[in-house]
């Protein structure tokens, strides 16, 4: 059962830190990611692990990778229906 929590902790703890640093999320995810390195090297240990609370913090993990994915859909949406103007944009700066 911790072989399994394991790696779902390893594998959010990768996601939230390829998250874009100027995206709004990225600030919750770091805290995340803080918790869940202490959850990784408690369950690398043996150490006792309250499960509720690495559920919780599994579950706003994804919630931040699900609401930041949201947001770069909808930013690459918006450049592939008006690619002129995310050129002009960049031409200005």
């Amino acid at each position: 059962m911790w072989e399994n929590k394991l790696k779902q902790v390893e594998l959010l703890i990768n996601r939230l830190e390829r998250l874009s640093s100027d995206s709004i999320w990225a600030h919750r995810a770091s805290g995340i990611r803080g918790s869940l390195l202490e959850f990784k090297e408690e369950l690398s240990s043996r150490n006792q692990v309250f499960s509720v609370d690495l559920d919780r913090i599994l579950a706003q993990g994804f919630f931040i990778l699900g609401e930041a994915a949201k947001i770069s859909l909808t930013i690459n949406k918006v450049k592939v229906k008006y690619p002129d103007k995310a050129k002009i944009k960049r031409k200005q700066k």
